[in-house]
Formats: C-alpha cells, structure tokens, sequence
C-alpha cells in the first residue's frame, strides 16, 4: 500500500506532498486541476512510462532543470528525478541502472477514458495492450514475441524480392511458426485465466451482466499447412496477411459483440471491469498487492453502477479514483474513503 507522493517540479506541480496511507482515495477537483497528474505519477513509479506523452521531459515543470517522483509504500522508497541526461531510478536509495529492475516492481493497473478504445478502436491496440500485459507476467513471451516480429519483418523482405528464394523463404517461415505456437497458447492461456477474474468485478458493477472475451486467431489447424495454402497469396500481394500479428480480442456482453450493440456507459463498465480483473489476475499471479488508477472513472456511469464501484474497492487493497464530483454518491460510502479536494 502506498502511505505517501512526492512531488517536485512535476507537470505543473512545484512542490506537492500526499499522504494516502488508506485503501479508497478519491481525487476531487476542477478539470485540469493535477488531478489525473497524480496518478501518472504514480504509474510512472511502476512502469517508468505515461499514457499521455512518449517524451518523458514534458513532464519537467517548464523552466526547472528536473521533475522528481518520490513514493513510500509500506515496504519500499521509490525514487524518479527526470532530466535532460534521461531518468535516473533508485529503489530503497539503491541505483537501479537496468529499467528491468524497476519496472513492476510497483504493481498497477490504470484505466482511463481511452480505454473505451479497446473495445470499441482498432484491434491493433488491443493486441499491444494484451500484449503488453502478458510480457509482464511472462519475460520468455515478450523474448518470442519480439523474435516473431523481426522474422516477420525478414519474410515480407523476401516476399517483395524480384525473384523470391523458396528455400529461405520455407526457413523463415518454420522459425516464425515455433515461435507463433507458443505466443499463442500464452495468449489462449491468459485470456482463459482473465475471464474467470472477469465475472467477479461486472457483477458488482453492472447487476450481473455477463462479460465474455474472446481470442480471435488469425491462424486456423496446423500452422505450416495453413501457411502453405496461402503462400500463392502472400506472393502476389507480397506481404504475409495471417499470423498472430493479425490476431484480436473481441468482447461480448450478455452474448452480444461489446463494439456494436453496447451504450456508452455498458463500454465504460466493461473496461472498468477489464481493468479490475487485470489486477486481480496479477495479483493472483505475482502474490503481490496491485494499485488500482482510475482515472475520470464515473463518466457516462449511472448512479447505481458509481455505487457498487465504489462499494467493491472499499475491500480492494488500495484504489486512487479522479473525478469532478462526488454528487450523488451515498454518504456513508464517501464516509468510508479518504477524499482529497485538489485546489489550485
């Protein structure tokens, strides 16, 4: 559990110091307040990323030489100064030189209103985000993974060639298939484990609605079969349309596809729940405690489905919601959290 946030020269943060050490923190505050800069700092303290910039410097206050990210839990010192020269991380005042050794070390999971996407967006970045999340529980995927993907790069190469080399071609093609089985039993595995964690948190939000996800290959029965029924295609249009870089993930709601029939506010549950279920799957995984970010989170959610969310994370081990207004919510369950109102 996190007890405390240091913030100096941060985004538009000078100085800035909180102490969380409760289970349920909300974030009150006008738009464009710090509120959503809170919790990117605290995501950044577990993946040295943010989901709103690829350029960390932007985080440096304007006109100061550095930003710096302190967080306590109750077992570690996390400390990030950000500057020109790049990032230099410590945990426990020891240098940490390999970004390996420092990322998920702090467990999290971040929902925010783009999350919507992977539902409804491109299947392009729910393959990234799922992807991303398996090689964090899983080191040898993301090693396969990113084999897979310059074999594939190597097979397109020879694909466009003028005169096209079967026999390197056939190599190519049996290397990227040994690898492309076990990238996808890991994605059939993960997706199997992710929806049993995925029928507790919609039934808490949403009255029981039931959340199925499915995994969508690209590649049918024995692989060096099915690749060489479509090999005739993959040289006329000189590229190689199947393999799992052409996978999806598909979510279905009381049996029907999430992306055409659902509301706005049944999307925003469905990724509301992705995101729990997540944690609850990594945190079954590692035996470690996961930190929920939640970011803007009762948008488009009726008063019922604020109310068993907010119900459900007063038992979780440590949750952090941002939101305008806390209008609505029952007393005694604002009661039960601790309520920070940001201010400029």
């Amino acid at each position: 559990m996190i007890k405390n946030i240091g913030l100096r020269n941060f985004r538009k943060f000078s100085s800035y110091v909180l102490d969380v050490p409760y289970n349920l923190n909300i974030i009150v505050g006008n738009n464009a307040i710090g509120k959503t800069t809170i919790l990117e700092a605290i995501y950044f303290c577990s993946t040295t990323k943010t989901e709103r910039t690829n350029d960390f410097k932007e985080m440096i206050k304007s006109g100061e030489p550095f930003a710096q990210i302190r967080l306590e839990t109750n077992q570690k010192y996390y400390d990030i100064v950000l500057s020109e020269k790049g990032k230099k991380l410590r945990i426990n005042q020891n240098n940490i030189v390999k970004l390996s050794e420092f990322i998920g070390d702090l467990k999290t999971v971040l929902f925010t209103p783009s999350d919507l996407m992977l539902i409804t967006g491109e299947k392009a970045s729910r393959r990234n985000f799922f992807d991303l999340e398996i090689a964090l529980l899983n080191k040898t995927y993301l090693l396969k993974l990113n084999e897979f993907k310059k074999l594939l790069k190597k097979r397109n190469e020879v694909l466009k060639s003028e005169i096209i080399d079967d026999n390197l071609l056939r190599v190519v093609t049996e290397e990227m298939i040994e690898r492309e089985e076990y990238i996808i039993e890991c994605r059939e595995n993960f997706i199997k484990e992710l929806n049993e964690y995925l029928k507790l948190p919609i039934a808490k939000i949403a009255d029981g609605e039931d959340i199925v996800l499915t995994y969508e290959k690209s590649l049918k029965g024995d692989l060096t079969k099915f690749y060489q029924s479509k090999l005739s295609l993959d040289k006329i249009s000189h590229i190689t349309n199947y393999g799992v870089h052409r996978d999806d993930y598909l979510f279905y709601l009381n049996g029907s596809l999430a992306k055409s029939f659902c509301s706005q506010g049944q999307i925003r549950s469905i990724a509301i729940s992705l995101k729990i279920a997540l944690a609850k799957l990594i945190q079954a995984k590692t035996h470690s405690e996961v930190i929920l970010l939640l970011d803007d989170v009762f948008s488009e959610l009726d008063l019922t489905r604020q109310k068993r969310l907010v119900s459900f994370l007063l038992n979780e081990p440590q949750s952090f919601i941002t939101t305008t207004d806390l209008s609505g919510l029952p007393k005694e369950l604002i009661g039960k959290a601790h309520v920070i109102h940001l201010k400029e």
